[in-house]
């Protein structure tokens, strides 16, 4: 979601995807100007082992997270 690209895009088969996606041992690069806090963030909630990721209430202490606003209880209209 970071790139608007999936990250394993350039395989030509879902099936190969999921192979590559299962056998991989490090996940796909994330784009230079992503910012530090979010790069580690996203590399934590990666992590191949998933023992190293991140508890819920470890995500929502993260200060990037913390840092952006909860969506309006309301929502958007849908007759605006």
């Amino acid at each position: 979601m970071i790139t608007g690209k999936a990250p394993w895009g350039h395989f030509e088969t879902s099936i190969a995807a999921m192979i590559h996606v299962a056998t991989a041992q490090e996940m796909p690069p994330l784009p230079e100007q992503v910012d530090g806090e979010l790069r580690d963030l996203v590399k934590a909630c990666t992590s191949i082992a998933p023992r190293e990721r991140p508890s819920a209430r470890k995500l929502l202490a993260n200060c990037w997270i913390a840092s952006t606003s909860p969506p309006s209880a309301e929502g958007p209209s849908l007759l605006a």
